[in-house]
């Protein structure tokens, strides 16, 4: 008899134990057969021609969803539901979330000062320029520099339009028309130091609060690409929009690196495969809407400025200066002469 409750004592202790590491080992990742991944993003489940990252997101999950047969799940979570895009990425480092969209390059700044290379402005003329580099060795290079400094793997690089000073004071055709305007940046130093470099006051506002710095005069203008300005009402309260394209607008789809590192090979090469299609879907939708964004401003009575290459040019000869002196002081040479190397500087 005693014998018999030793065994059953032995095996409900047992049954504690698998069942106690079964929950432990659980994570977001993985439940049952099926592997969930969790990709949250700041843009609303709109439309696909109003809402670029959702476009993006969907297309990914549909693919990924299709090509494993299930196997991997991806739950996606729109319109900031998990915190705003400086937190997301924070929480993708960390596992807490697998995927993270949306987030512009500079975020990684703070793992990374190679990523600020991407910041020198005036450096390309058009964002296919971008994308061609960054499907390539420069791209890859980053990439292997991001997974070492954040435990982050860029899937998507999406350089997806010039950005360009938008303001609620006047026509901005020369760097001396922008003295003494405050102009909204993200946290970005070299984002900081360009706008600086052009005798304007740069104001770090996150872009949730973007429009209601520009409603109340905070701020008197801001820097984004069309889509970007209409997606989020801030063509609502400015005035004049300068098409000088210092920047290009490139964001990131990144996914925690031990996460991508723990599925097998075949699984990777899908998300990986999926990543690229959904790139090119994304930026094909935005491509195609810049000029209805440009009819939408003019409707809107917002005078638009095109600048000629010269008066370009006396942007670019202020900032470039400016923004590769900061990064020679942070930055490897190695980065800066990579970029140099790939450009043209004329």
């Amino acid at each position: 008899m005693k014998s018999i409750m030793r065994f059953a004592l032995v095996m409900l202790m047992a049954l504690v134990l698998v069942a106690c590491g079964s929950e432990e080992g659980e994570t977001s990742t993985e439940q049952g057969d099926v592997i969930t991944l969790k990709f949250g993003h700041h843009d609303a489940e709109v439309s696909y021609t109003q809402n670029p990252y959702h476009a993006y997101a969907d297309t990914f999950k549909k693919l990924v969803e299709e090509r494993t047969d299930g196997k991997v799940k991806v739950d996606l979570y729109p319109n900031s539901q998990l915190g705003d895009l400086r937190s997301m990425v924070e929480q993708a480092a960390r596992g807490e979330l697998d995927i993270v969209g949306g987030a512009d390059v500079g975020l990684l700044s703070s793992y990374t000062k190679a990523v600020d290379i991407l910041s020198v402005p005036y450096a390309f003329n058009s964002h296919h320029e971008v994308v061609e580099l960054l499907n390539g060795e420069l791209g890859d290079e980053l990439t292997e520099e991001i997974v070492d400094k954040s435990n982050l793997h860029v899937l998507s690089y999406l350089p997806t339009a010039l950005r360009h000073f938008s303001n609620s004071k006047h026509e901005i055709r020369t760097p001396d028309d922008m003295k003494g305007m405050k102009i909204r940046t993200q946290e970005i130093p070299v984002h900081q130091a360009m706008v600086r470099s052009l005798g304007a006051n740069p104001t770090a506002i996150p872009f949730e609060e973007v429009y209601s710095a520009l409603q109340t005069g905070v701020a008197d203008g801001q820097e984004n690409a069309p889509y970007t300005m209409i997606n989020s009402n801030l063509h609502e309260v400015q005035d004049y929009y300068t098409m000088d394209g210092h920047l290009v607008n490139t964001a990131t789809i990144m996914m925690n690196h031990d996460v991508l590192n723990s599925l097998d090979s075949e699984l990777q090469e899908i998300i990986m495969d999926a990543a690229l299609e959904a790139q090119t879907t994304m930026i094909d939708i935005l491509d195609k809407r810049t000029e209805e964004d440009l009819e939408t401003f003019k409707e809107r009575g917002i005078q638009i400025t095109e600048l000629t290459k010269e008066e370009r040019e006396k942007f670019k000869n202020l900032s470039m200066p400016a923004v590769l002196e900061l990064l020679e002081k942070e930055v490897d040479q190695k980065w800066i002469d990579l970029l140099l190397s790939k450009i043209d500087m004329n």
